[in-house]
């Protein structure tokens, strides 16, 4: 799987969320009363210079305005509807981005999880990597049983387990399948803008309501995968807990920050 961190995925990432969060900050004007907000960010300089002459009593023609704005102008109800659409639309943005921000940090963290565990392994005469199981059976960490004359010899004191282990490998897998859940989202809430910013051929009633409608059911979606990272968290903390010294728990009442 190619690696998330990318240098070009992770400034095309900062970069929308520069533009999300100047949307959410013109929204918060508009509704503040400064002409500079929501509206203006999607009309033409002469849809918006339409708006102030209708103010002041004077009008002009529709002729140089796009579909879009046309509809924007002079139907209040799809007005609303399309503000409300964009408004959860830039919200989901900001939550999957912050998601994909936090589920970052927690995959790196999980990775060294699991090479730490891989280092704490025994290595057999052959040079492989083995764990020894609750019951007493080692294991290689590609799964492979390790017969019992292969580990005679071998000091299994103060060495990780194999449950230990693979509850780390699946821990990571958990957190890979969520930000790869991550990202097949991120490209819909971003068809789902371009429908919104779609001029010529704006979307219509119904389709506002729906894309609305979708973009609050990718939230939920978003809260799931942020519910992965908070199971993640608290099965590293139980682990560490459960490992540590008496010494150890006594500074261990909280989950890490990652």
């Amino acid at each position: 799987m190619t690696e998330y961190f990318g240098e070009f995925n992770e400034i095309a990432k900062v970069q929308r969320e520069r533009v999300r969060q100047q949307d959410h900050d013109d929204l918060n004007n508009e509704r503040s009363g400064i002409e500079t907000g929501r509206i203006p960010r999607f009309l033409s300089a002469e849809a918006w210079d339409a708006i102030r002459k209708a103010k002041t009593g004077r009008s002009r023609s529709s002729d140089s305005l796009s579909a879009l704005e046309f509809l924007l102008l002079n139907d209040p109800e799809y007005a609303t509807l399309y503000k409300v659409a964009v408004k959860e639309n830039r919200a989901v943005q900001h939550k999957l981005f912050s998601f994909q921000e936090r589920s970052g940090k927690a995959i790196k963290t999980a990775k060294d999880d699991v090479e730490n565990s891989v280092a704490n392994a025994a290595t057999l005469p052959d040079g492989r990597k083995a764990h020894l199981d609750k019951n007493g059976i080692a294991w290689t960490i590609e799964n492979e049983m390790v017969d019992v004359a292969t580990t005679a010899g071998i000091d299994w004191t103060s060495r990780e387990t194999r449950e230990s282990h693979l509850a780390k490998v699946e821990r990571l897998s958990d957190l890979k399948q969520a930000q790869a859940e991550s990202e097949g989202l991120d490209i819909r809430l971003g068809e789902i803008d371009n429908a919104l910013r779609d001029s010529d051929d704006p979307p219509t009633k119904d389709e506002l309501k729906a894309l609305h409608d979708e973009s609050k059911a990718i939230s939920e979606q978003v809260d799931g995968l942020n519910r992965t990272i908070d199971a993640a968290l608290i099965d590293r903390t139980i682990e560490n807990q459960t490992d540590a010294s008496p010494r150890d728990l006594a500074t261990m009442t909280v989950l890490p920050k990652i």
